[in-house]
């Protein structure tokens, strides 16, 4: 129950927020406490890439005992023969878990229930934002091991703020420099939750799975709609950044298709009244006005969580529902 006559003026958030829109300043914000377990655990689940996971190989060593290698139990001999250098952790997972949500959530209930990073397993790079030196304008550069030291404590420090995010692409950031974080924005990818949290919230990975009786993806934005109709804020960072290396084969979302992906688009207009959809032209690239874009190019258009954040502590106030 979120106590209506706390905001956030109590612990103000000492991070610089893109947009000067402080959600955490929000009367009716869900506050969190911070987690009895300060440890923060990374896992990288992998299926079908047991052979050619990067991810790990990116990271520090410093982090490896932090860290979990996860896949079936099948295919454990096989992940640890082609990771002979690697000392950190394994996760083993049942043998009938199979898709990304149920690949997840396994993840979270077999790990320590506190702060958790998932990382995909075909990771090319992190960068961080800088100032370019011919041009003197914002750019980015790879990250260093020193960079990704301060990033794990950074994500830690978030997660007791914060109930869940992710890190940015390192796309055109540019307009962001300066700031730590952006609220209310999907991550997908390279994410960090609260798993106490979630466990509190009866948040389930696969819960559109079962409720559907079949395979139901966009699992990143289930989450995101959830937890932000429950009245939490997520963070995703703005000064660490994540490159993402497309696959070519293997991986738990490798039999995902177009039809599979514009279905659980439909489940989650009819789970939550705030997300929206729109049609996008592959070639252009820009909003058609008639809507005249064939079905296959159909994607998310936006999640407003922002919107949805607002609407769950305007809920609470007046009705003291959540």
């Amino acid at each position: 129950m979120i106590d209506s006559n706390t905001t956030n003026t109590d612990r103000p958030a000492p991070l610089k927020v893109w947009n000067e829109t402080n959600l955490l300043l929000t009367k009716g914000a869900r506050l969190i406490d911070p987690c009895t377990d300060t440890t923060l655990r990374i896992v990288i689940p992998t299926f079908g890439r047991e052979t050619a996971q990067k991810t790990i190989y990116i990271l520090p060593k410093e982090l490896w005992k932090y860290t979990y290698l996860a896949t079936q139990e099948r295919f454990m001999d096989k992940l640890k023969a082609s990771n002979p250098d690697y000392t950190g952790n394994y996760l083993t997972l049942p043998d009938e878990t199979e898709g990304v949500a149920y690949v997840r959530q396994a993840c979270i209930d077999l790990l320590p229930k506190g702060k958790l990073w998932m990382i995909d397993d075909s990771m090319r790079s992190f960068a961080v934002p800088c100032i370019s030196g011919k041009s003197g304008n914002p750019s980015t550069r790879k990250a260093n091991l020193e960079d990704l030291l301060e990033m794990y404590h950074f994500i830690a420090r978030i997660l007791d703020t914060y109930a869940h995010g992710g890190s940015h692409s390192a796309g055109n950031v540019s307009g962001y420099f300066g700031y730590d974080v952006i609220e209310g924005y999907k991550a997908t990818n390279c994410v960090f939750f609260r798993t106490d949290i979630l466990e509190k919230e009866g948040f389930n990975m696969a819960e559109l799975c079962d409720k559907y009786g079949e395979q139901v993806w966009l699992e990143d934005h289930n989450l995101l709609c959830h937890l932000s109709n429950k009245g939490y804020i997520n963070a995703v960072t703005l000064n660490y950044l994540h490159n993402y290396a497309n696959h070519k084969a293997g991986g738990n979302s490798v039999t995902r298709t177009i039809n599979s992906h514009n279905r659980a688009i439909d489940i989650l207009i009819a789970e939550y009244e705030h997300v929206s959809k729109g049609r996008k032209s592959e070639v252009k690239g820009v909003w058609l006005d008639d809507g005249s874009v064939p079905d296959e190019h159909r994607y998310l258009g936006s999640i407003r969580s922002k919107s949805m954040f607002l609407a769950a502590c305007e809920r609470n106030l007046l009705e003291d529902t959540l």
